[in-house]
């Protein structure tokens, strides 16, 4: 499961977690979280991802998974999935 929740947070009580900083809230739910759906597929790629947490008052991204190097992928595409739809909707709006 590599879903990314934002409605309810409950997170795994196993694995180890890491979080990162993310885009503030109006550009995270404008840009990237309607497009979900191809950012989950990218991540349905990884194994060892239990549960991805987005806190919008906080802006952060809590990654829950079994293995150091999973979480690294994960936090790899999810940074490259948000900074890409970022500056393709700068750039078409300019």
């Amino acid at each position: 499961m590599s879903t990314i929740c934002y409605t309810q947070y409950s997170p795994p009580n196993y694995g180890m977690f890491e979080k990162f900083k993310v885009l503030p809230k109006y550009y995270m739910h404008k840009y990237i979280l309607k497009k979900h759906k191809s950012l989950e597929k990218h991540l349905n790629q990884i194994d060892n991802v239990n549960y991805i947490w987005y806190n919008s008052e906080s802006n952060i991204i809590e990654i829950w998974g079994n293995t150091y190097e999973d979480l690294e992928k994960c936090r790899n595409i999810i940074e490259s999935f948000i900074e890409y739809e970022y500056w393709k909707v700068l750039l078409q709006e300019s």
